[in-house]
């Protein structure tokens, strides 16, 4: 998942911001949590990088569907 998510962030917003990201992922139970830290470039000369530090938490994929009367 973590090669799937700078994949994902690159092709999205390009190589540079892919490069100051650090992506990390972490499965517990049957829940997956995925954390992007860094600094975004800036694009202003002169003016700092924005801080980023997100964190998403999601079911396993494979769980999605099953049992709970989940309908296709």
């Amino acid at each position: 998942g973590e090669a799937q998510a700078v994949e994902l962030v690159r092709q999205t917003f390009g190589g540079l911001v892919a490069g100051s990201l650090t992506i990390a992922g972490a499965a517990s139970g049957d829940l997956v949590t995925m954390r992007a830290s860094g600094t975004l470039p800036s694009f202003i000369p002169f003016l700092p990088g924005l801080p980023v530090d997100m964190t998403a938490t999601m079911h396993k994929e494979e769980l999605l569907g099953a049992g709970g009367g989940a309908q296709p």
